[in-house]
């Protein structure tokens, strides 16, 4: 089976890690694999990881979405060249290339239109953007959520709808005591981390905020990333909260930490706390659909708790009174049984051939 993945760029996060989870849990003996990038942002590491496994990568390299499409029929025509089966989009640009093909025609949809286009937007533009976006979903063979979530707010407005949920393949590095020494960490601290793009979105001044007021004196917070509220975040800098900007080598991190924290009021299927659970690393959670979801997906599994601004100490405490913070090894399991890069791929299988039959 041929199959052409189409996405705007590569990099090591958000949707590219689903393309690249995929196509790496793809036997290459049934499967052929061609990758197609739209805009000049891929990441060279990302890049020499295909190359190494013999991937077909065609790169288009378009400063801006505006150059895509104004070349939708050379694009087009490149992807009725390559003679592919299946077509799996990712993103509205690609979407929109994908959509008119005579091959058979996925789309992940990575979160809920609406509430990611508005936030991004505002409510004009987005609203545009998401009945756009809808509009060609629906020219699709399949258009696949990437959690239940997305999948119950979008089922509505897309006529052939499913979801897989995201689901990464990783191993987490031995705990380097060395980190924790140099944040002035006690070992015997208990550290919460935050792993993410500071906007509006993740709501993370209100998270300051909640921990600040809540905190306990052997409690640290760890906060990870950058975005266009970083200037106000940085403020926030502290002996027990720690703005530690972007980094390479986020494993390291997450392996000295306890409890993954998030505060955001909308996610598709948050990476990060795959990525978390992987680490063995316990969640205290607000409570937006996908992230309640993580939750109910095996309740025989302690894996957290959810909170509101109400609750948060609350919550917290119980967490931290349930919680065995010298096994991890139960979360391990949770995240490599249901949200790991080949139960995902073995998923996305299954849709490949029941569209290859139509």
């Amino acid at each position: 089976m041929k199959i052409l993945f189409v996405i705007n760029y590569l990099k090591n996060g958000g949707p590219s890690r689903v393309v690249l989870n995929i196509i790496n849990n793809l036997d290459k003996e049934k499967f052929e694999v061609n990758v197609l990038t739209l805009k000049n942002k891929n990441d060279k590491k990302v890049l020499e990881q295909l190359y190494s496994k013999n991937i077909n990568v065609i790169q288009l390299n378009y400063k801006r979405n505006l150059n895509v499409l104004l070349n939708l029929n050379k694009i087009r025509r490149i992807i009725n060249g390559l003679n592919i089966d299946i077509a799996h989009s990712h993103g509205l640009i690609p979407d929109i290339i994908v959509s008119n093909g005579k091959y058979n025609k996925i789309s992940t949809l990575h979160s809920i239109l609406e509430e990611d286009y508005l936030d991004f937007y505002g409510k004009k533009y987005g609203t545009f953007l998401c009945k756009i976006h809808e509009r060609y979903l629906n020219k699709f063979d399949l258009v696949s959520c990437c959690s239940k979530s997305v999948y119950e707010a979008m089922k509505d407005k897309i006529k052939k709808i499913d979801y897989v949920r995201n689901g990464i393949d990783f191993e987490c590095p031995e705990v380097n005591e060395n980190i924790r020494k140099d944040l002035d960490i006690p070992n015997d601290a208990i550290v919460y981390i935050f792993s993410g793009r500071l906007v509006t979105r993740k709501r993370i001044i209100e998270l300051l905020n909640l921990f600040e007021n809540n905190k306990k004196e052997n409690e640290y917070l760890l906060v990870l990333g950058t975005g266009s509220l970083y200037d106000e975040v940085i403020k926030y800098n502290s002996k027990q909260i720690k703005i530690l900007g972007f980094k390479q080598d986020i494993y390291n991190y997450y392996a000295i930490s306890d409890v993954y924290i998030s505060n955001s009021f909308s996610e598709g299927f948050s990476i990060s706390i795959i990525e978390a659970l992987g680490c063995g690393l316990h969640l205290l959670l607000s409570e937006n659909v996908s992230h309640l979801e993580c939750f109910d997906i095996d309740k025989s599994y302690y894996i957290g708790e959810h909170f509101n601004d109400k609750t948060f100490k609350s919550s917290k405490e119980k967490l931290i009174n349930k919680i065995d913070l010298n096994n991890k090894n139960l979360l391990k399991i949770f995240q490599n049984k249901y949200l790991s890069g080949k139960s995902m791929t073995e998923k996305y299988i299954s849709l490949y051939k029941i569209l290859s039959k139509k």
